[in-house]
């Protein structure tokens, strides 16, 4: 009987914007964008599946922060960053999970820190096979949740890193009882 991370519960991370020396995929750093818009960061990662999500989340790899562009003063909002499931076709239908990064100088969120969100926090943990995954940057708002517009755009860029870890599904048709 062949061996299957399914079956041993083996847990994946998969980094996106990080270098391979440090355990990504990829040569360059996934930039946080410098204005106040949406982004899709990743889209359609298509993960051997089915899978279970067991944590999504992000880490700071370059100072964050955050303007008001009709003063110049720094301000504190949170960026959000949302893991999607879909089909190639539409690859934001179901909504996962989300963490935000807090930007500004006022408790932003520390230079290697990380924010997560796991387990029964996440909508839904199932991928089904043949589903992609797709992270996205929601608009930033303030602390208080409120939508950011004229005022409130990230100043000076920063520098996001996102990891997903999942699980392979255990699927009990393809393996014996004993």
């Amino acid at each position: 009987m062949p061996y299957d991370d399914a079956k041993y519960g083996v847990i994946n991370r998969m980094w996106i914007g990080r270098t391979p020396k440090l355990g990504g995929t990829s040569s360059a750093a996934v930039a946080l964008i410098a204005s106040g818009t949406t982004k899709t960061v990743m889209t359609q990662f298509l993960p051997r599946g089915p899978i279970n999500i067991e944590k999504f989340g992000i880490q700071v790899v370059a100072t964050l922060s955050s303007a008001d562009n009709s003063t110049g003063c720094v301000k504190r909002q949170r960026q959000p960053v949302e893991l999607w499931k879909g089909t190639t076709s539409t690859p934001r239908t179901t909504l996962m999970g989300s963490v935000h990064a807090i930007l500004g100088d006022t408790g932003r969120t520390a230079l290697w820190g990380v924010a997560s969100v796991e387990g029964a926090a996440l909508a839904s943990q199932e991928v089904e096979a043949g589903k992609v995954l797709n992270i996205f940057l929601a608009t930033p708002n303030s602390d208080n949740g409120t939508a950011m517009t004229v005022i409130g755009t990230i100043a000076g860029g920063g520098t996001l890193a996102y990891f997903i870890d999942f699980r392979p599904k255990f699927d009990q048709s393809k393996w014996e009882a004993t």
